[in-house]
């Protein structure tokens, strides 16, 4: 004799997907990704215009919302018996399981391969240690500039191995301390301190052709009085979004974001 819950009969068949969806986490995975991953990114670093259009985007992704929307598609893969199917099977003991030890199973999973994890682990420790010597020893030291903050092209043709203080920087910045939205401070995966500047929309054009125009070459980044670096560029940068290595100190770091908010 097999005894099944009512409610696998009562239910209808939009509810039956819903439950499944619930069940399964494809409802709160799918928000996760779509707002926290995707919306609320953009929105931080977007201007006020782009940001509110977000809100308004967000407001109309409710949890009815993407029920419904999801609900459709899974109604359009699967046809009704085969939705009954996988909603008595997520009511059993067995899918039931499933569900409770997922955690458990993903932890497992990882054990599985902790003596990869070690030795991956290993041999990143040993790069870490060896990069931060080299860097102590070749550290591309800022210099004083009495240029204004920005991004600047360089109007002489240094060799391949140059040095911040023989370069000779245009006479005006070609995008603007003003010109820059944000700057945090990150970590690469060798654990080197690394600056990430955001630029406005007005910037982001500017340095988009800032770089086409200067690929091969160096460009000069001077902030709070100083030449903190000159990468070369390597292709257009069209999005405003720059990273900046340069071996940085967490103390240089500090006085880069304290001389953007001056």
């Amino acid at each position: 004799m097999i005894l099944v819950s009512s409610t696998v009969f009562s239910q209808t068949h939009n509810e039956k997907i819903i439950s499944i969806l619930k069940a399964n986490g494809s409802i709160e995975g799918y928000k996760s990704f779509i707002i926290d991953m995707t919306i609320n990114p953009l929105k931080y670093n977007s201007n006020k215009s782009d940001s509110l259009k977000l809100v308004e985007i967000e407001k109309k992704l409710t949890d009815k919302e993407i029920e419904k929307r999801l609900s459709k598609a899974y109604s359009e893969v699967y046809n009704e018996s085969e939705i009954d199917e996988i909603y008595k099977f997520y009511n059993s003991a067995t899918g039931i399981k499933l569900l409770m030890s997922s955690d458990i199973l993903e932890e497992k999973f990882r054990n599985s391969f902790l003596d990869v994890h070690n030795d991956i682990k290993s041999i990143l420790d040993e790069a870490i240690a060896k990069n931060q010597k080299e860097s102590e020893d070749n550290r591309e030291i800022p210099i004083p500039s009495e240029k204004e903050d920005g991004f600047y092209s360089v109007t002489n043709l240094p060799n391949s191995n140059y040095k911040l203080e023989n370069l000779i920087l245009a006479l005006k910045p070609e995008v603007k301390k003003s010109e820059i939205l944000e700057i945090r401070a990150s970590k690469d995966e060798l654990n080197r301190n690394i600056i990430n500047l955001t630029l406005t929309k007005k910037g982001a054009k500017k340095f988009k052709i800032l770089t086409e125009n200067n690929i091969g070459r160096p460009i000069a980044i001077v902030l709070g009085k100083m030449l903190i670096s000159a990468p070369r560029v390597l292709t257009e940068i069209p999005d405003g979004r720059i990273q900046i290595s340069g071996n940085f100190t967490d103390e240089d770091i500090q006085k880069y974001v304290n001389s953007l908010e001056k």
